[in-house]
């Protein structure tokens, strides 16, 4: 949230002409990478209560299904 509202005013001070244009690329990348590493961190956090549930032998499709929807 932090980092859109970032993004958000150096767009503004862009359009505005007081920032430039690779200020607002700058801005857009940190916000590009902060949303790949949130995901990449949720697939992780998945990966890793599928295989502690197909341990325990707990592991159903539903379960997979139920996971992957949120």
């Amino acid at each position: 949230a932090n980092q859109e509202r970032s993004v958000s005013a150096v767009e503004t001070r862009f359009r505005e002409g007081r920032g430039s244009l690779s200020d607002l690329l700058a801005e857009e990348t940190t916000l590009l990478e902060l949303r790949m590493h949130h995901r990449s961190t949720r697939y992780d956090q998945l990966l890793s209560y599928i295989a502690y549930a197909e341990l325990l032998g707990e592991l159903t499709p539903t379960l997979i299904q139920n996971l992957t929807e949120e």
